[in-house]
């Protein structure tokens, strides 16, 4: 359960949710509505800047701007690597292609993947004078709303559910325009469950893709190609665990690469 990983979640009463949170209307009485009062956003700018900072401290190397332009086989069960500046001879890969990925395994001779392209869309509300300053983030299944809010009394809203992710035949089909529909409900559905913020502005959108999978769960480990691994199918929720899906996907490569010495020891 969420507490025995640590978690302090505290049930709270929806009749009582409006006192003990006097900018969110009421909720249903037939809601359940879990706090964690010691809980927070990681950025994801600054989020990623501490992970390339961590990798770089202990010798790692990040590549930007490098496109892989053809991966094969090796004869030893290895892959080449093809590069704009490089042939790269590795024991290992690993498909980390996002909404991509399914076209790529295919490429690869991995056949098909279950995953795949669909474009969301998020909204960026200022909110006006007077209203919360540092507002709990939220996600409100009854509303299929969720929000979290930056500095300079911005907030974040989106759906929870699939109710606006939109299949993609291919993830360069992917159309950046913003749909003034779902502007109009997102800010609707905002402003029903926090009144104070009536008024906000719309400063921002911002359409993005998932690679979702059919139960909304990841794809990792060993891939349909020897020495190919799958870290993919994060359907918009693995960008938290994404230092935790490396740890995982270490593991297996390595566990993989003791099993074949201790195989070759016994021939």
């Amino acid at each position: 359960t969420f507490r025995e990983a640590g978690a302090r979640l505290e049930v709270i009463d929806p009749s009582v949710l409006s006192s003990r949170f006097d900018y969110l209307s009421a909720a249903d009485s037939d809601q359940v509505i879990w706090y964690e009062p010691g809980a927070g956003v990681a950025h994801p700018g600054r989020t990623l800047a501490s992970l390339a900072d961590f990798v770089r401290r202990r010798g790692g190397r990040i590549v930007e701007g490098c496109p892989v332009r053809e991966a094969r086989v090796e004869s030893g069960g290895g892959w080449q690597v093809t590069t704009p500046g490089a042939e790269l001879s590795v024991g290992a890969l690993v498909l980390a292609a996002g909404p991509w990925s399914a076209r790529v395994c295919r490429e690869l001779g991995g056949g098909e993947l279950p995953v795949r392209p669909v474009r969301v869309q998020v909204l960026l509300l200022q909110r006006p004078p007077g209203s919360p300053v540092d507002p709990v983030t939220f996600a409100d299944t009854g509303l299929d709303l969720y929000a979290r809010h930056w500095p300079g009394e911005v907030s974040q809203v989106g759906f929870l559910s699939t109710f606006e992710q939109v299949p993609l035949a291919d993830a360069d089909d992917f159309d950046e325009s913003v749909r003034p529909d779902l502007v109009r409900l997102l800010r609707e559905r905002f402003e029903r469950r926090m009144p104070a913020c009536a008024g906000s502005f719309v400063v921002g959108h911002r359409p993005a893709m998932y690679a979702v999978t059919p139960d909304e769960n990841f794809i990792l480990g060993r891939g349909p190609v020897e020495n190919l691994y799958l870290a993919t199918g994060g359907s918009g929720h693995a960008f938290k665990f994404a230092p935790l899906i490396g740890q995982q996907m270490l593991w297996v490569i390595a566990l993989r690469w003791k099993q074949m010495r201790n195989r070759l020891s016994r021939i």
